[in-house]
């Protein structure tokens, strides 16, 4: 039974399939000799099918009302239906049964949709031909149809449809290179020509890597959702209120005597009167069924098309468009378009977001002597000339240099000229190398490689187990024995090597924090203040270095590797001890400088942002003289901006005797003195774990903070620590590389930029362009548009409910509080669904409060919606007043119009309740309608064509129901031809155009008055720029740091400077 419910659980999607620990995989599916055939179906394997949708057709019914009635509005208004249907209520079911149906049945058919939309994807992936030998024979089939142990071909370009255990391939060297894009991002090595691979089938389907790695996103909820459902508890509250006291208020008034006098006609008055709690009950629920309309929950649905819809104008935007890269913008979610117009706080990658991520080779030092690249030819600089002198021959120094550069990494040499035909004796060499196409995970290498090509040096690749590098022309080969591969907390890589002379050499290169300190002493101090340089021009910097091997040294090394390497317990860690034993004693060679250019408009999209209130934060993994000099010229940075330091800190003591000490600095300087903060990953590793609140204190204090040396899950910890300080900001982060991927998802926004470096950041975030100037365009006009647009949305059908259901709480206290309704069920029913519905819609799509050339000209505009101002208690609270005054106004005036038995007609006829009920409707929705009409700014055809729709339909559709009798569907009796007769008197008419004018009067003020204020506040937000400033400051004695700043001399003055470099 057990295993029933199970495998039904599987097939409905709600249970996962265990995954066996171990396995036994029969390569070709064919039992080993001796075996009998029935060992293959010892084990279950699950097929290889992928599954990214959310539904099936089994089960999309039951989980997707699931989902749904976990709503507070959607479960309010079920519950509310079946207590309709269970007791005696003043309206009919249909009316909170007839929305519910509509709301629910809309937002399946888009979730449905969007699920259609997955399976698509996975039939296409599950579909697609793959080749499998089979009983000796190459077959094609589809990659659904794999089976764990098929033997499995793999041709150039062609994606792995499971995991495989590679059996064989057609490179001359038995290797293979691939790519890695749709596990890391990472798009750099590539499938070699003509590429054949074989390898068996281990994993399938849901037990491949890639879908037991694969997560959901975090879900993710917008601050204006948040107020959706803050708003929504309130008027719930208020619902129970009203509905309680009105039931009170009902027992008080009819067990008056006076009352019973009066109302003697009415047969069951003394049931009414007795107060029982079943009757208690019954009469509670009956009145918060007649308020029920208090909650809009058409609303939701509205929100959610409205939000796909926005989205799209997102992908269609042709000035978020990058021709270059023919890529469009992209929006993966459209749960988060307002939060665009909500961000406080932005974190951005620079390598790759900020840059091109282009390298390109500049300068170099080498034994001392400083080298640069001029138009393609290394120049030597010397002091004091300015034009070098072109190198014409290598000295021995310059060539050990260059062999690091040459052998150094694990760059892929791509021979298109070459074929599979081709004998290894007949490899085709192009000693220039510019035939060649040099493939790397780093495009640092890739620039050395490219570097070297040019000044003679030639890498050919492996052939025949040695890497051939031809040096002016003359060839040499070298053994490559082991590679010591790059980590992030190393930050640095090496490789063993045997030249033609049987030499052993470790060669090495990385950041200069790794290398520095495991030299000898030797040129040290030069090459250091080289690399200082380098970095103060923005370049990025690496140091080489080697060191020579002994037979007896290289035994034990590779021993120990060996070792480390087939460890199955700490393998990590005794493969990071023997890195530290080996990658020591190093003879420094030099140190090269590359170039990753800016962006276009990096600078201007950057201040823009700054203008706009938002604080931009720069992680990078770059040494931080480089991440300093970039940020001035991206200006992150500015000219007269005081620098606070946090770096090199050794202790967490000392962290938190420097921050504190800065907070003092920052915290007695002058208001108008703008603090950047500088601070390393090392530094931040304690002030993170430990002086938390410190650290965000000083943070928030500044207008712009730069960390560098940084790892991806320091990025991360970075924005969770803003993201979870007491005003829970708005943050938004934006990034190019799977090293980004946690501070994307951590960030209330994640934004990836469709770089060189994969498309992980892109398929994790929330919306995606080509480059970062579109930043500007995607906060600035859409963030802006969007949050407007829904907030407006989200407040207006707040207010019309108010204004539509606060008339019956009034007609409560002339009704005796008999649960009798003022309006008719069709108008109940169709208030929110037709009547008042198309307007406001296609108005959250259109609005333009400010054109998009105000926005952009002005970024100031955007602190308008600063802190959800738009929907903030203050304004909830202010449109809501105005829905009670509508209200108020229509339903006095409604009663003034044809209460006490005033005649409304010519011929004297006296008018009933549901005459009143249909002018009092008719004025609602014509008030509530031109509100709109008084908030609208823009304009267009599509405005005008959904009032013109929405008046000529509601008056078809009431036309139609008032006209017709259909006693078979519903007892529609009561309304038959009033709408006609009421609607027949010129009097009525002009009671209703007199009271909007009368209701809406404020609401007219009010607009004339934001009109003015905005023309004014607008020309105080173009306000000044901010000029160079000065400060007086602390000045001790030598050029220090700030992170020395406790442990150095207490001699200081006082002194006047334009810039707080160093204190």
């Amino acid at each position: 039974m057990t295993d029933c419910c199970a495998k039904l659980g599987q097939k409905l999607g709600c249970v996962r399939k265990p995954t066996l620990s171990d396995r036994k995989v029969y390569v070709g599916n064919k039992p080993l000799p001796g075996e009998d055939v029935a060992v293959l179906h010892t084990q279950r394997f699950p097929n290889n099918r992928v599954i990214s949708s959310k539904y099936t057709l089994l089960n999309f019914l039951p989980k997707n009302l699931f989902e749904q009635f976990r709503r507070i509005a959607n479960f309010y208004f079920l519950c509310v239906g079946i207590v309709q249907l269970i007791i005696d209520t003043p309206v009919t079911p249909i009316t909170s049964i007839a929305p519910l149906v509509f709301v629910v049945s809309v937002t399946a058919i888009k979730q449905g949709y969007e699920d259609y939309l997955r399976h698509r994807a996975d039939n296409e992936v599950n579909n697609r031909t793959t080749q499998v030998i089979r009983d000796g024979e190459i077959m094609e089939i589809r990659s659904k149809k794999i089976k764990v142990g098929d033997i499995v071909m793999v041709e150039k370009n062609q994606e792995f449809p499971c995991d495989l255990v590679m059996l064989s391939s057609c490179d001359e060297e038995g290797q293979c290179y691939i790519t890695t894009a749709n596990l890391d991002g990472e798009t750099n090595l590539k499938l070699n020509s003509s590429f054949i691979f074989i390898g068996c089938a281990i994993y399938t389907g849901p037990e491949t890597k890639m879908a037991l790695n694969s997560k959901n996103k975090v879900t993710k909820f917008s601050q204006v959702e948040r107020a959706m459902n803050t708003f929504l508890i309130i008027f719930l509250v208020v619902l129970l209120i009203e509905s309680l006291t009105c039931t009170i208020l009902k027992y008080v008034f009819v067990n008056r005597s006076s009352v019973k006098d009066k109302l003697w006609y009415l047969p069951d008055m003394d049931k009414e009167s007795e107060l029982t709690a079943l009757r208690a009950i019954e009469t509670f629920l009956s009145f918060m069924v007649l308020f029920n309309y208090f909650i809009p929950i058409s609303m939701y649905v509205t929100v959610e098309i409205q939000k796909f819809i926005g989205s799209l104008y997102f992908n269609w935007d042709i000035d978020m468009y990058d021709e270059k890269m023919d890529q469009p913008a992209k929006a993966n979610t459209s749960d988060l378009n307002e939060e665009l117009g909500q961000v406080e706080y932005l974190f951005t990658d620079k390598t790759g977001t900020l840059t091109e991520n282009e390298m390109q080779f500049r300068e170099c030092s080498i034994s001392g002597d400083q080298y640069m690249e001029v138009d393609n030819i290394l120049v030597e600089k010397r002091p004091g000339q300015i034009h070098g002198k072109p190198v014409t021959s290598m000295t021995k120094k310059m060539e050990d240099f260059f062999t690091v550069l040459a052998l150094c990494h694990t760059v892929r040499v791509d021979h298109p000229r070459s074929h599979l035909s081709e004998k290894a004796s007949d490899r085709v060499y192009d000693h220039s190398g510019m035939d060649y196409e040099y493939q790397s995970s780093s495009p640092d290498e890739k620039a050395f490689l490219e570097a070297c090509r040019r000044y003679g040096i030639v890498l050919h690749g492996i052939h025949d187990d040695r890497l051939e590098v031809t040096f002016m022309g003359e060839m040499r080969r070298y053994k490559l024995l082991h590679v010591l591969e790059f980590d992030p907390t190393r930050k640095r890589m090496s490789v063993i090597i045997q030249n033609e002379q049987d030499e052993i050499y470790l060669l090495c290169k990385g950041a200069e924090s790794a290398i520095l300190d495991r030299v000898t002493p030797r040129l040290k101090e030069a090459t250091l203040q080289h690399v200082t340089d380098y970095a103060l021009l923005g370049l990025r910097t690496l140091v080489l270095a080697r060191r020579l091997l002994t037979s007896d040294q290289y035994s034990e090394i590779d021993r120990r590797l060996h070792q480390a390497r087939n460890s199955l317990d700490s393998r990590e860690v005794m493969l990071e001890e023997v890195f530290e034993f080996i990658e020591r004693d190093l003879d420094l060679l030099g140190a090269t400088a590359v170039e990753d250019k800016l962006q276009d408009d990096v600078p201007d999209t950057i201040q823009s942002l700054q203008k706009s209130g938002i604080k931009v934060w720069v992680l990078t993994g770059d040494k931080e003289e480089t991440a300093v000099n970039i940020s001035y010229s991206a200006g992150h940075f500015k000219q007269g901006f005081a620098e606070l330091r946090v770096t090199q800190m050794a202790s967490s003591l000392q962290c938190s005797e420097v921050m504190a000490r800065l907070k003092s600095i920052k915290d007695h300087a002058p208001t108008d003195q703008p603090f950047v903060l500088i601070v390393d990953g090392a530094s931040l590793r304690f002030a993170v774990k430990d002086h938390a609140d410190l650290l965000r204190s000083l943070c928030q204090s500044c207008v712009a903070v730069l960390c560098c040396r940084m790892s991806p899950l320091q990025k991360a910890e970075v924005v969770k620590l803003i993201k979870n300080s007491k005003d829970c900001p708005v943050t938004a982060a934006i990034g190019d590389g799977a090293n980004d991927v946690s501070m994307i998802q951590e960030a209330h926004v994640g934004l990836g930029i469709m770089g060189k470096e994969g498309r992980q950041a892109v398929r994790n975030s929330d919306y995606a362009f080509a480059k970062f100037r579109f930043l500007k365009r995607a906060i600035l006009v859409h963030g802006n548009f969007y949050y407007t647009r829904l907030a407006n949305l989200v407040q207006y059908f707040f207010y019309k409910n108010v204004a539509f259901i606060t008339a019956q709480l009034f007609y409560t206290f002339f009704s005796g509080f008999s649960q009798q309704t003022i309006y008719d069920v069709m108008f109940l029913a169709m208030y929110n669904i037709t009547f008042t519905s198309l307007p406001i819609f296609i108005y959250s799509l259109f609005e333009q409060t400010l054109s998009q050339k105000e926005l952009l000209q002005n970024p100031r505009l955007y602190k308008k919606n600063a802190r959800n101002a738009a929907l903030s208690f203050k304004s909830f609270v202010k449109w809501n007043f105005l829905g009670l005054w509508h209200s108020a106004v229509f339903f006095f005036g409604v009663y003034f119009l044809v209460g006490n038995d005033i005649s409304i007609f010519s011929d004297g006829k006296s008018s009933g309740g549901w005459a009143f009920g249909t002018v009092l409707f008719t004025t609602v929705v014509a008030g509530v309608n031109f509100k709109l009409v008084i908030m609208t700014y823009t304009w267009n055809l599509p405005m005008f064509l959904a009032y013109l729709i929405a008046i000529l339909g509601n008056l078809a559709m009431t036309l139609f129901y008032s006209g017709i009798r259909m006693p078979l569907i519903l007892d529609l009796q009561n309304y038959y031809y009033v709408f006609y007769e009421t609607m027949s008197s010129v009097l009525v008419w002009l009671g209703i155009i007199l009271l909007v004018v009368l209701a809406l009067l404020p609401d007219l003020i009010i607009r004339v008055f934001n009109d003015i204020s905005k023309t004014l506040e607008d020309s105080n937000l173009r306000g000044p720029t901010l000029d160079r400033l000065t400060m007086s400051v602390t000045k001790r004695s030598g050029k220090l740091t700030l992170s020395q700043i406790d442990i150095l001399s207490d001699q200081e003055d006082s002194v006047e400077i334009p810039n707080l470099t160093y204190l």
